[in-house]
């Protein structure tokens, strides 16, 4: 079972997506992994913090994850995301940002990290939309809830080309 550190006086969790998804990598997890959930951290450029809404770190890795509980019609291109025909920000690819945003943060204070760590990205459907198209580059990061615990676990598909 996975351990969960609170970081901060923040609310538990933001929703009952987040808590869902928050419980079921708890209870999925293997023990090596530490979950922080509800973390806003500060960055100086540009200068505006990011909220995460769930950070995983693993033996080998750390993850950015970002949780979407959408029960209408989903697609997600390239560049947006139609939740019921209507265009919200894709966040695939805003949450690779802050994924790169929180490598640098990690390597400016840990030195090692730089060449010896690693930041994975990945978004969390907490449920099932009543219908799901994503497109074929952004699948293997865009997973339902069932899907998340195996590309968290340490030994990951998601880190073989970069360390196993």
């Amino acid at each position: 079972m996975a351990k969960i550190v609170w970081l901060t006086d923040q609310p538990k969790t933001v929703n009952d997506g987040e808590q869902r998804v928050l419980d079921h990598l708890t209870s999925s997890l293997p023990d090596s992994v530490t979950l922080i959930p509800n973390l806003t951290i500060p960055y100086l450029r540009p200068e505006q913090p990011e909220e995460y809404d769930i950070i995983a770190v693993t033996p080998d890795s750390v993850f950015a994850i970002e949780v979407k509980d959408l029960a209408p019609p989903v697609e997600i291109t390239e560049q947006q995301m139609f939740v019921n025909g209507n265009p919200r920000g894709n966040p695939y690819l805003r949450t690779r940002s802050k994924a790169q945003k929180l490598k640098t943060k990690l390597s400016m204070k840990l030195p090692w990290f730089e060449h010896n760590g690693w930041v994975e990205h990945l978004v969390v459907l907490a449920r099932k939309p009543e219908s799901l198209s994503i497109c074929e580059a952004m699948k293997s990061r865009v997973v339902l809830l069932n899907d998340a615990s195996s590309l968290i676990s340490p030994g990951t598909v998601l880190l073989n080309k970069h360390f196993h």
